[in-house]
């Protein structure tokens, strides 16, 4: 599962890094974050008339067809191609998430409490690219089974690609080959703030390693 993120970067900014000026306007207006939670508007890159471009989505699938529901925030990639919900927009409709971090809490050992670890690169100025489908405005994060060092903390995680294959995942008919790429990712995780789990409390505090 994938349920908080962080991405402390603004739109001009993540312009600036990823080369990517179309569809800037739409980003208008959206600042840094350490804590998102679902229901939050994200920056997404998608393609557009004229290659790569961007736009906004909010953190939560809801499709137009479907009156009443709960919005998704994740899509697992082993059934995102067949599910009624997900297949046409993972069939034409995909997106890739930039974003610094994500969050996943750890279930203490003989504890009622749960323990939040933060998972980034290695490389602290680098970005994750978080693997997405959107639809109506809204959008969802795909997941897959935690690669064996993160494990420990849940057993699920993002979809994570390696920045060369960003085009590939938006633009190919068969983009699965992706799906296992975080494997090769350099990432780390370290426990952070149990502030983490409030929405409210959006800091840079929240990226910073405590000890346990």
């Amino acid at each position: 599962m994938c349920g908080r993120i962080a991405q402390v970067h603004t739109p001009d900014e993540l312009s600036e890094l990823l080369g990517i000026a179309d569809g800037l306007d739409d980003l208008a207006g959206m600042r840094r974050s350490y804590n998102v939670p679902p229901s939050a508007v994200l920056p997404a890159i998608t393609v557009g008339k004229h290659g790569l471009h961007w736009e906004s989505f909010a953190w939560g699938f809801l499709p137009a067809w479907i009156k009443r529901g709960r919005p998704m925030i994740n899509a697992r990639s082993e059934t995102v191609a067949e599910k009624r919900m997900f297949r046409s927009a993972f069939r034409w409709r995909r997106c890739v998430l930039p974003a610094t971090a994500w969050y996943e809490w750890l279930t203490m050992t003989g504890q009622q409490k749960k323990q939040p670890y933060c998972i980034r690169p290695q490389d602290d100025t680098e970005l994750l690219f978080l693997a997405g489908i959107y639809e109506n405005g809204t959008c969802a994060i795909l997941t897959r089974a935690a690669r064996p060092d993160l494990r420990f903390i849940h057993e699920r995680m993002p979809v994570v690609m390696p920045r060369a294959l960003l085009e590939f995942y938006l633009d190919t008919p068969v983009p699965e080959m992706v799906f296992g790429t975080a494997d090769e990712l350099s990432l780390k995780a370290y426990p952070v703030t149990t502030r983490v789990g409030s929405p409210k409390f959006n800091a840079p505090e929240c990226l910073v390693p405590i000890a346990v």
